[in-house]
This record gives structure tokens, C-alpha cells and sequence, in this order.
């Protein structure tokens, strides 16, 4: 389920859109209490990264992807980040674990048959450039 949500916080508000999936939350052991004749249940949901979550939808339904290290070499995060993401994904419903095995064998054998690239991982040397060998006679960078 998607919608959109507006926090609490004057006129400055901002809308996030949120995907959320009902879950039946696990007991502790030994206490496994109904609420209303139910399993308690609660809301699993993604909100501020649901964006980052429907573009890796994207690159995976896309075959751009072969496993969870690109998709880290893609944001510039760990391995775990990645798998982290698949698993959020899965509980709240953007994919299911099938949907992601299909999704990778998929981009390997787009790999293997030569239609895609891993993935560049964004170089962040830039950050750490001297930018005074590059200064004109006038002090400012030449474009």
C-alpha cells in the first residue's frame, strides 16, 4: 500500500509518499497473546527511502543489476546497506524474494550475453582535488 503522509509541523510541511505492509508482529516466546481473536498485528513501512527502493526496483526489473555488491557500488554503501535494502523492500511489499532471484538471474545472463556493465561506483576524489594548480592569472578556474 502507498500513500502520501504529511508530518505534523506548521505551514512548512512536507509530503512524503510511503509504502507500508501490515505484518503480523512475532511474540516472545511463550507469549503468543491474541488481540481480538488475532495475531497482534503492525505496520512494516519505508518513507524517507522509498525512492532509493523503487529505483533499485527499477535497475533489478531492468537486468542492470547481477547482485547485492553493485547495488552497494551503485550508492556508495556496504554490502549489508544492500541486503538491508532487498529485505526492506520484501517487507513491505515492493518485491518478493522470487522477484528478486528472477531479477538477478536475469541481470546475469543480460551480463553474460553482453547487454550490460556493472554498475560504475561513483568516484569521490573529487572532494579531495587541489583546485589551485588549476587558477588563471586572474585567481578564478578557467572554464
Amino acid at each position: 500500500m502507498r500513500w502520501d503522509k504529511v508530518r505534523a509541523g506548521g505551514p512548512k510541511r512536507v509530503v512524503h509518499e510511503v509504502a507500508a505492509k501490515l505484518i503480523n508482529e512475532p511474540f516472545a516466546e511463550g507469549r503468543e497473546e491474541l488481540v481480538e481473536g488475532r495475531p497482534k498485528a503492525a505496520w512494516e513501512y519505508e518513507a524517507f527511502g522509498l525512492t532509493k527502493l523503487d529505483d533499485i526496483k527499477d535497475r533489478l526489473q531492468a537486468g542492470e543489476l547481477i547482485n547485492q555488491k553493485e547495488i552497494a557500488d551503485l550508492y556508495v554503501v556496504s554490502k549489508t546497506t544492500a541486503k538491508n535494502w532487498i529485505e526492506k523492500g520484501i517487507r513491505v511489499g515492493l518485491w518478493t524474494k522470487e522477484q528478486v532471484s528472477y531479477w538477478f538471474a536475469k541481470g546475469k545472463r543480460f551480463r553474460t550475453q553482453g547487454n550490460t556493465e556493472a554498475p560504475l561506483r561513483p568516484s569521490l576524489d573529487w572532494e579531495q582535488e587541489d583546485l589551485e594548480d588549476q587558477l588563471d592569472t586572474t585567481g578564478e578556474i578557467p572554464f
